[in-house]
């Protein structure tokens, strides 16, 4: 897949490009699928070791946890080991 743009580089795992691409939004929401780069990262099977830079980054960054997208998903109830609660 060609990557365009900073939610092809989440969703591919593909951290050069992601940084090449990353406007400093770290809530940016893409547009199409209206989820955030979080999301995009931690849902995609491409690049493990990619994705996990990214991931890293953002949430050493601050990316917001709490996001709910359109059809109100919020993170932790996608992935439940987010919640810092629940973290072992």
């Amino acid at each position: 897949m060609t990557v365009v743009n900073v939610f092809d580089a989440a969703r591919e795992g593909d951290w050069d490009a992601f940084q090449k691409f990353y406007n400093g939004n770290i809530n940016e929401v893409d547009p199409y699928s209206n989820f955030n780069l979080l999301q995009l990262a931690v849902t995609s099977t491409e690049n493990s070791e990619g994705r996990l830079a990214i991931i890293r980054f953002l949430l050493e960054n601050g990316v917001d946890l709490n996001f709910r997208d359109k059809n109100i998903v919020e993170m932790h109830s996608m992935f439940p080991f987010l919640d810092s609660e629940k973290a072992i």
